[in-house]
C-alpha cells in the first residue's frame, strides 16, 4: 500500500506543476498581448501629434493610450480650445470641413458630447448647408423645435429668422426666369424687364414675352374647361408700385398692409413674371372656387405657380393670393409644384 502510493505523489506533483506553468504561460501571453495592444493603440498618434500635445501642454490632460482622431485633428486645427481637450476625445470624428469650429460652438452653448457628432451630421447632410450660417441653425432651431433640419436650413438661408425688411440686399439676376424677389430680396428703382408686350385680352397690361406667350395658353384652356380668367395687373414699375403700396398703408397701416401688398422695389410684379387674375364673371373675391381648383391643378403645364398659396404664409410673409401667378417655364414650374414648396424655398435648395 505504501509503494502505491509512492508512486502516485511524483505524478500529482506533474500534473501540478503543469498547471501551474500553463496557468504562468497564460497570463504572461494576456499580459503581453495587452500590452502589445496599449502600444497598437498609443501608435495611433504619431510622433508629431505627441510633439504637438507637448507643445500646447496637454499632454498630460490626454489618455494617449485611447486613440481619439477628433483630438488628433483638433490640435492641428486654427479653432482648438485647450479647454475642451478632454470633450474633443468623447466626440465621434465626423469627416467635413469645419468640424473643430463646429464644435466648439455647440461645446460653447453647453451641448453634450454624447449629441454633437449626430447633430453636425444632421445639419452637413442638407443639401443647401451653409456654414456660415450654423450658429443661425442652432438659434433657429431651439425657437422652433417642431421643425426638422432640412427646414430650419432652408428657413434660416432665405433670412426668415430675421424681420422682414431687415439684412434685404440686391438681386443679383433681375432678369433670370427664376429671380426670387421677396422681403430681404429687391429690385432696383430703375429696373424695367426686358421684351414686355401686352396680353392679347388685356392690352394695357404686360409681362415678360415668354411669359405673356405662356399666360395666352393658359387662359385659353381654361375657356375650353369653361374657366374665365383675365389678368388685371402684371408688370408694375417701381413708381406704380410705390403708389400702390403708399395707399394701402394709409388706408390699413404699416403692419396689415405688408401682409397683402410689397414695398415698392420688393414686388414680384415689377419682374415682368407674375400677373393678378380676375374672374369677371365671380364676385366678391377676384376667383371661385372652381376657378382656384382649375389653376391649381393646370397652372404648372404652361409655366405657372401661384405664388403665395395657403398655409405658406409664414413662409412667403403675404396672406394666401389664390389669383397671384408666377411664371417659371414648365419644367421648373412642375418641379415647384410636385415638391410642395413655396418658391422662396425651392430656388434655395434646388436652384440658387
Amino acid at each position: 500500500m505504501k509503494r502505491k502510493k509512492i508512486k502516485k505523489f511524483p505524478i500529482f506533483c506533474i500534473v501540478l506543476i503543469i498547471l501551474c506553468l500553463g496557468f504562468g504561460y497564460f497570463r504572461f501571453f494576456k499580459n503581453n498581448n495587452n500590452d502589445k495592444k496599449i502600444k497598437q493603440t498609443t501608435s495611433n498618434y504619431s510622433k508629431k501629434s505627441l510633439e504637438k500635445m507637448d507643445d500646447l501642454k496637454i499632454k498630460d490632460k490626454v489618455n494617449t493610450n485611447l486613440y481619439s482622431k477628433t483630438l488628433d485633428v483638433a490640435i492641428f486645427d486654427e479653432y482648438f480650445q485647450s479647454e475642451y481637450v478632454n470633450k474633443y476625445e468623447k466626440i465621434d470624428y465626423v469627416d467635413i470641413d469645419n468640424f473643430i469650429d463646429f464644435i466648439n460652438i455647440l461645446l460653447d452653448r453647453s451641448t453634450s458630447v454624447d449629441e454633437i457628432s449626430k447633430i453636425i451630421e444632421n445639419y452637413t447632410n442638407c443639401p443647401n448647408f451653409n456654414k456660415y450660417n450654423f450658429e443661425r441653425y442652432l438659434s433657429y432651431k431651439e425657437k422652433n423645435s417642431d421643425l426638422d433640419y432640412q427646414d430650419v436650413v432652408t428657413r434660416v438661408n432665405i433670412k426668415l429668422d430675421k424681420e422682414y425688411y431687415t439684412d434685404t440686399e440686391p438681386v443679383k439676376d433681375p432678369d433670370s426666369l427664376y429671380v426670387v424677389v421677396n422681403k430681404y430680396n429687391y429690385l432696383d428703382a430703375n429696373f424695367i424687364p426686358k421684351n414686355l408686350k401686352p396680353l392679347f385680352n388685356n392690352s394695357g397690361v404686360t409681362m415678360v414675352e415668354e411669359a405673356a406667350n405662356a399666360y395666352k395658353e393658359l387662359v385659353e384652356a381654361a375657356k375650353n374647361d369653361g374657366i374665365t380668367l383675365v389678368a388685371t395687373t402684371a408688370y408694375r414699375s417701381y413708381a406704380f408700385q410705390s403708389s400702390l403700396y403708399n395707399s394701402y398703408k394709409n388706408k390699413d397701416g404699416e403692419a396689415l398692409a405688408d401682409t397683402y401688398s410689397a414695398r415698392p422695389g420688393y414686388s414680384e410684379h415689377q419682374t415682368g413674371l407674375a400677373a393678378d387674375l380676375n374672374d369677371p364673371n365671380y364676385s366678391p373675391r377676384r376667383l371661385s372656387a372652381d376657378d382656384y381648383k382649375w389653376l391649381k391643378d393646370n397652372a404648372d403645364k404652361f409655366g405657372f405657380i401661384i405664388r403665395f398659396p395657403e398655409g405658406k404664409e409664414n413662409i412667403t410673409g403675404y396672406q394666401e393670393e389664390d389669383w397671384h401667378i408666377r411664371y417659371l417655364g414648365k419644367d421648373v414650374a412642375k418641379k415647384v409644384k410636385d415638391s410642395g414648396l413655396t418658391l422662396d424655398e425651392y430656388y434655395d435648395l434646388y436652384l440658387k
